[in-house]
């Protein structure tokens, strides 16, 4: 929702400065402008979806997923702590709203310290259920004849 609103007030006011008259020039500038507005945003989220491509490919092999990267390792320490913090969950959901760029709602307002500091000892999923291998084992049990739903009480 927030990019289609995003792109109607860039058309509008690209359409109040130069008019209807030349549809190439209007096409060409609104291009330029959404570029402008929207496009470190975008690349902000191709560059985490890369990162979570490969994470869950290496989790399917059963590997951990290592990357040199600083901006995912912070990303995930994110991930990890969401709920922890009423202030981070704010500002993640800022930047998942494109209202605002990572840089903006985590480095300049200061929270990549509080971030690290509670990721430091949180989990790297925190949603409750059950993990890879559990799954795995109940359908393995399940297979075998065994209750499937064990897992899913707690």
């Amino acid at each position: 929702m927030t990019t289609g609103l995003r792109h109607a007030a860039l058309l509008r006011d690209v359409l109040r400065l130069l008019g209807t008259s030349d549809a190439v020039e209007l096409a060409l500038r609104v291009s330029r402008e959404i570029d402008d507005e929207c496009g470190a945003m975008w690349e902000e989220d191709a560059h985490w979806s890369r990162h979570r491509i490969a994470e869950i490919d290496a989790e399917v092999r059963g590997e951990h997923y290592e990357t040199d990267d600083p901006g995912w390792a912070l990303r995930t320490a994110v991930d990890s702590v969401l709920l922890k913090d009423p202030e981070i969950l704010r500002a993640m959901g800022d930047v998942g709203s494109m209202l605002a760029s990572a840089d903006e709602a985590f480095m300049k307002s200061g929270l990549v310290e509080r971030v690290i500091t509670l990721s430091a000892t949180a989990p790297r999923y925190t949603a409750p259920g059950p993990d890879r291998e559990e799954i795995l084992a109940t359908v393995r049990d399940d297979q075998q004849g065994g209750s499937a739903s064990s897992v899913f009480r707690g």
